[in-house]
């Protein structure tokens, strides 16, 4: 399989108004083709490392400052030059410069690209770029740990470390099968076992670094986040029939308290919900400084965050970095008082909802918008998971053929069927890192990347 040599083009940061954002070639030769797609007047690229400043006109008589960073191939992350265009994060400019990329004959990059490119080069093997995509999606730092070691190679120096292994005990193997009984280059019982020895070794070790990634599979979560006061509890004890201790006071929410919520007809039959002490206000005494501490430990796959549509002083709960949220403005039963403000930043977060614990109002539109969000959430962890099992199966077979293998080996039985043993270890450890990989896999594998990864 080789790459396709076309100059492609992606916004490598995040979509939306930005400081800056940059945008990312690919492509073989791309440094020399660029005087061809940038704009006239632009300083000449060198082939080399180098980082070029510019004025880019993205618009009639009106231009930007553009820093180009250049990286030849084959020393490049893709095995091929890359270009990657710095400009201000404005979204017009962005699109103008894209559209005009796109004009001059640069194609708009399909998701997974980037990384296709770098595996098709030899720059990383599947696993890691299936790591990347893993990263990207982790939950936890546990997860983001591990994912970030299988891309930095740690399984593959395993799986590479028994793959040469086996090679070595089947040349050896195969020499014996081309001499004839009592020949010098006969084999005697257990010369291959120090090979076999080194490879399971090494297998052991994938199989360990697999099995600290662990993905967590349990039930859908969804957690409660708000300031003393703001209806938390009162929702919670609404949606999940549990009887909860309700005032006025602040600290009076101590511990975390969870509770199912039936979502019929959603594909999340039952979501755990989790209320604990509100957050943000100033702790009434030393035990609710501890609740305050605990609660924001905690782990939820949706974060609500539960905000007072009555009280004209609330604010907007600050969730934790990365994770999904749906702003939840309680009791829409009394007069709005909420400032337009936080009901704006709510809008720029995603969107809310208005619910009622009294009468609820809003509940409906509630399971809607959870649903979709644990929608979102369960189809990364799945993938996650798909990506898990699929390196555990290899893994498997590997150890599998090579126990049979062994086995052989030691009870002397015929050299043809030890190197079978040994081709199919070595098949599913090429299965493993892509070497064998159907075409099939690998666009699975790249279609779940964002662009301009």
């Amino acid at each position: 399989m080789q790459p396709s040599s076309r100059p492609v083009v992606g916004l490598a940061t995040a979509g939306g108004p930005a400081e800056r954002a940059v945008l990312r070639i690919t492509g073989r030769g791309a440094i020399a083709s660029a005087k061809e797609w940038f704009p006239f007047g632009f300083p000449s690229l060198p082939n080399k490392r180098e980082v070029i400043t510019g004025e880019w006109e993205w618009a009639a008589s009106s231009a930007v400052e553009v820093q180009v960073l250049l990286f030849p191939g084959p020393d490049s992350a893709t095995g091929e030059d890359v270009v990657e265009l710095h400009c201000p994060g404005s979204p017009p400019v962005v699109e103008a410069l894209l559209e005009q990329l796109h004009g001059a004959g640069v194609s708009p990059a399909p998701p997974g690209e980037f990384t296709r490119r770098a595996f098709l080069n030899g720059k990383i093997d599947l696993t890691q770029a299936e790591a990347v995509g893993d990263l990207v999606g982790a939950e936890t730092a546990d997860e983001a740990r591990e994912a970030a070691k299988v891309l930095s190679g740690e399984l593959g120096k395993q799986v590479q470390a028994a793959r040469d292994a086996l090679s070595l005990a089947l040349v050896e193997i195969e020499a014996g099968l081309d001499f004839e009984e009592g020949d010098s280059q006969d084999l005697q019982p257990g010369e291959v076992d120090e090979h076999l020895a080194r490879a399971r070794v090494a297998l052991e070790e994938g199989v360990r670094v697999e099995e600290k990634r662990q993905i967590e599979a349990a039930g859908v979560r969804v957690g409660l986040l708000g300031l003393p006061n703001a209806g938390k509890s009162s929702l919670f004890s609404s949606l999940t029939d549990k009887d909860v201790l309700i005032s006025p006071e602040a600290g009076t929410t101590r511990d975390r308290l969870e509770g199912v919520w039936n979502l019929r007809g959603s594909g999340f039959e039952e979501v755990v919900l989790g209320d604990g002490p509100g957050l943000g206000g100033v702790a009434v005494d030393a035990r609710d400084a501890e609740a305050q501490a605990r609660s924001k430990e905690d782990s939820w796959d949706v974060w609500w965050l539960v905000v007072d549509s009555s009280d004209a002083d609330a604010q907007l709960p600050s969730p934790p970095e990365g994770a999904l949220v749906l702003v939840v403005f309680t009791k829409a039963d009394l007069p709005r008082q909420v400032s337009n403000s936080v009901v704006d930043s709510a809008e720029s977060m995603g969107g809310s909802v208005w619910v009622s614990s009294k009468t609820g109002k809003g509940y409906k539109a509630l399971a809607e918008r959870t649903s979709a969000l644990l929608e979102h959430h369960a189809t990364g962890r799945t993938r996650r998971l798909e990506v898990l099992r699929r390196h555990q199966v290899a893994l498997g077979e590997a150890l599998g053929a090579l126990e049979r293998a062994e086995q052989i080996s030691e009870s002397g039985e015929a050299l043809d069927l030890l190197a079978e043993e040994l081709r199919d270890a070595g098949r599913s450890l090429g299965t493993l890192v892509g070497d064998l990989a159907p075409e099939e896999l690998l666009d699975l594998v790249f279609s779940r990347f964002c662009i301009g990864k």
